[in-house]
């Protein structure tokens, strides 16, 4: 049986196994099953601090030909051919990304209680956050827009390995079942709104 998440499992209902996936509804713990939704955004002195980054990653583009190699220290070099002579090259710098760049996080808020769930953070949730030893994100605080007014019934959906024999023989990772639960591959979250209409909200591959 694949596991659902250890961060969710208490708020989770009408649980479904289907093949290496498992599907759920979320409840609030005030017994309440709507939700509205905020996913994080970048404000604008982020947008700001990041066009550096992309601008450089659209200069290293060339209609003649664009590459990348590394060195064996595992840089990551970028080159770009300036025309058609293929001795014509030059190497294009590119800036750290910043790392809130990277962080993506969904939470609901009660539309009973107003209490708030994190349903998914890119730093913490999922194979790549859990088997990463990189923690210099951790500090950042997102900031959030809503998915407009609407309220939602949720419905998750969880992709792992069939079990943690396997999950340990494909990662080579000897751990525990709660590690296992919240090393998922993908998740994929719908809202079925007041008309019954289902949406897809939200849906992120981990690893």
């Amino acid at each position: 049986m694949i596991p659902i998440p250890m961060y969710l499992a208490n708020n989770a209902s009408f649980v479904q196994q289907k093949g290496n996936t498992v599907i759920f509804s979320f409840q609030c713990d005030c017994g309440n099953k709507q939700f509205v939704i905020a996913r994080n955004r970048l404000t604008r002195s982020e947008r700001e601090l990041l066009k550096p980054y992309y601008d450089a990653l659209h200069n290293s583009i060339s209609r003649y030909g664009s590459w990348c190699t590394k060195d064996e220290n595992g840089t990551l070099h970028h080159w770009k051919m300036l025309s058609e002579d293929q001795n014509d090259v030059t190497e294009v710098f590119i800036p750290p990304k910043p790392k809130f760049a990277s962080v993506t996080v969904l939470k609901a808020m009660c539309s009973e209680c107003g209490k708030e769930y994190v349903l998914f953070d890119s730093r913490k949730n999922g194979y790549d956050a859990m088997t990463s030893e990189d923690m210099d994100d951790l500090d950042y605080l997102p900031h959030f827009q809503n998915y407009g007014k609407k309220q939602y019934i949720l419905e998750i959906k969880i992709e792992n390995d069939e079990s943690l024999e396997a999950f340990i023989e494909n990662s080579g990772i000897n751990c525990s079942e709660d590690f296992y639960s919240d090393s998922f591959s993908w998740i994929i979250i719908w809202g079925i709104d007041e008309n019954c209409k289902r949406r897809k909200l939200f849906e992120f591959e981990t690893a």
